[in-house]
């Protein structure tokens, strides 16, 4: 059963299952050098294609209610604009626009759900961030979630309250669209190794076009 739970995972090219073999060890060595000097780890392929197009697939069929929210904010979702002087950059408003399928909406069989559930995966999450133990979120919506953008969605440049996240990226954006990251900038609590909170979240996005 842990075998299958994995099983959408490219263990060819990530070994997440044998981390104290020498190939799981080169790997987490690979993502602590790579958060250390930009804070933040690119694993492309990470599913194996398959897996990914029956996730993408699956996701009209499950009986989920997706959250919509449009909203605009500040950049760290303060809403402390009022207390900054005027030329702050922190006063800079962004738009966010999406939907949320939760945690508790994704179905039990989904391969999406086993992969984040999997001891293999938060162990290997984990080793790279260098915490022991480390542990699930017990949140039974945010602790793991389905973002869906329609046409003329966006996810504006912010400051995530979380100390880390772990991304999956289900569907490629479309040529026009853009995605940046501004490479530690982030405060140092988040980039500094052994200093990460002791639970996880992950949220999985996709492009999303009603039929």
């Amino acid at each position: 059963m842990r075998a299958q739970a994995i099983s959408p995972v490219d263990l060819e090219r990530y070994p997440i299952d044998d981390l104290d073999g020498p190939a799981g060890r080169a790997l987490v060595a690979r993502c602590r050098s790579e958060l250390a000097a930009v804070g933040a780890c690119d694993l492309p392929g990470f599913l194996r294609r398959q897996a990914v197009e029956q996730i993408v697939a699956e996701i009209p069929q499950w009986d989920a209610t997706p959250h919509r929210t449009d909203t605009t904010h500040n950049i760290e979702f303060s809403g402390k604009e009022a207390e900054l002087a005027d030329d702050d950059p922190l006063r800079l408003r962004v738009r966010s626009a999406k939907s949320l399928i939760a945690y508790d909406q994704i179905p039990d069989a989904s391969p999406l759900r086993a992969v984040y559930e999997s001891d293999e995966l938060t162990a290997f999450v984990g080793a790279s961030l260098d915490v022991e133990p480390l542990f699930r979120q017990s949140d039974e919506i945010g602790a793991l979630n389905v973002m869906l953008y329609d046409p003329g969605d966006e996810l504006g440049w912010h400051f995530d309250n979380a100390d880390f996240v772990v991304t999956l990226m289900l569907q490629s954006r479309r040529p026009e669209a853009r995605s940046s990251s501004c490479p530690c900038c982030a405060p140092p609590m988040t980039r500094t190794r052994g200093a990460w909170p002791r639970s996880w979240p992950a949220t999985a996005p996709a492009s999303h076009h009603e039929p």
